[in-house]
């Protein structure tokens, strides 16, 4: 990024620079919760704990970036807008990206790893040699396979939530596709029956013109009738006065 030097800092603005520097430590605090869940998280529990966290803060630092592209746009017209302002929002937003593409990484990286230290260790209670064999050592091995059991059979467990929530999910999608489905259909009904309705509509519009029309003909014959009614009469006064 530019604003590694002071000379750069000074080309940016205050306003975004400061924000620049909070969106800068909650991308480093975000790395950091992610290597501890992938390479030295000690349970389960921790990884899902580091994870979620880690879940929250993406969240967060995606309404910061949205914010911080808001800020800049007030500097579209500064002339150092495109040199040093406009990177800072594609490093941001590449940023985010990858940080979102990673946690699903870590978190199976975590579980993976202790996974694999599980095994480990049961392969090497299984090899102590002769040693193994004392009343405390087999008391030992028996506790700690217990430990690697219930560990292991926790991961599975965690594993199969996973999988019904994604099951889950999908499911949900499914539905909601039938119900964009029926409403489709629905809406053709509707278009059609709006279709019908416009035939309807038209043809009584000219039922009316032509009932117009012909009334409109009746008043013109009335009223010549009447003329040729008053014509007649006055003829035949005229005549015989």
């Amino acid at each position: 990024m530019k604003s590694g030097t002071s000379e750069d800092d000074e080309r940016i603005p205050m306003e975004v620079n400061i924000e620049n520097q909070k969106l800068l430590k909650c991308e480093l605090h975000i790395q950091q919760l992610l290597q501890t869940a992938e390479y030295n998280s000690q349970t389960t529990d921790e990884v899902k704990d580091i994870i979620q966290e880690a879940r929250i803060e993406i969240s967060s630092l995606r309404k910061q970036v949205d914010l911080f592209t808001s800020l800049t746009a007030e500097w579209t017209y500064d002339r150092y807008y495109e040199s040093d302002i406009k990177p800072l929002i594609n490093n941001h937003s590449k940023c985010l990206q990858v940080l979102q593409a990673s946690l699903r990484k870590s978190f199976l990286g975590g579980e993976e790893r202790l996974l694999a230290r599980q095994k480990e260790d049961l392969l090497s209670d299984s090899n102590e040699g002769p040693l193994a064999t004392s009343p405390a050592n087999v008391r030992h091995r028996k506790i700690d396979k217990s430990k690697v059991a219930d560990r292991a059979s926790a991961i599975t467990k965690n594993l199969l939530d996973i999988a019904k929530m994604m099951d889950a999910q999908v499911k949900s999608g499914e539905e909601s596709n039938s119900v964009l489905l029926e409403s489709s259909e629905m809406i053709s009904e509707t278009h059609e029956e709006f279709k019908g309705l416009t035939g309807i509509i038209a043809n009584s519009r000219k039922l009316l013109n032509k009932y117009n029309r012909r009334e409109l003909t009746d008043t013109l014959l009335i009223f010549f009738g009447l003329i040729f009614f008053c014509a007649t009469v006055i003829f035949i006064l005229w005549k015989r006065l």
